[in-house]
C-alpha cells in the first residue's frame, strides 16, 4: 500500500530541550512550556494562562536557544 501525498508531507519534528542536563522531548504541536511542565519541572510564570496562549510580556520564562554556536534568549 503505498503512502497517500497528504501522509508524506505530514513529518513530525522533535525538539529536545535541556532541562538542568536533562533532556526532554517536544513535539512541534507543543509548548516548550508545556513539555517541561509534564516532565516534572516547575517553570515560574505570570503572563501564561494556557486558555489565551502565550503572551510573553512578564519574561520569567525566557530561555537561551543555541543555533550554530551562537546562543541568544527567547
Amino acid at each position: 500500500m503505498l503512502a497517500s501525498e497528504t501522509d508524506r508531507t505530514k513529518v513530525s519534528k522533535k525538539l529536545n530541550v535541556v532541562v538542568n542536563d536533562i533532556e526532554v522531548g517536544c513535539g512541534t504541536e507543543t509548548r516548550v512550556l508545556d513539555a517541561i511542565r509534564e516532565a516534572g519541572f516547575d517553570v515560574p510564570t505570570l503572563c501564561y494562562d494556557e486558555r489565551i496562549g502565550p503572551q510573553g510580556t512578564c519574561r520569567m520564562c525566557l530561555v537561551d536557544v543555541e543555533v550554530d554556536g551562537q546562543t541568544q534568549q527567547v
